[in-house]
């Protein structure tokens, strides 16, 4: 899978779990995922959201974002933490 085809997935697979996780996820998106350059250790995607006037920036560990679109059992709950604590940052708790 290219960078740019991983942040494509993972955009919609997070503004689904925003949507899953809030009741007032009508008003949080997803603003954008930029990949990094490859997906190597070190690496992270840069995710953009946003919820009425709060916005955030966040990076996802490229390791982590890859083992979830793998569905990779293991990754499972540290994509929910990673989760947890955009909807945190966003004040949609």
């Amino acid at each position: 899978m290219l960078p740019h085809e991983a942040a494509l997935l993972l955009q919609a697979e997070l503004q689904q779990a925003l949507a899953d996780l809030s009741e007032s996820a009508g008003e949080a998106h997803i603003r954008d995922v930029r990949p990094p350059p490859d997906l190597g250790p070190g690496t992270a995607f840069r995710v953009s959201a946003a919820s009425g006037s709060c916005r955030v920036e966040l990076e996802l560990p490229s390791g982590l974002a890859v083992a979830y679109l793998a569905d990779e059992e293991a990754a499972v709950d540290e994509w929910k933490h990673w989760v947890a604590a955009l909807v945190e940052r966003l004040g949609m708790t």
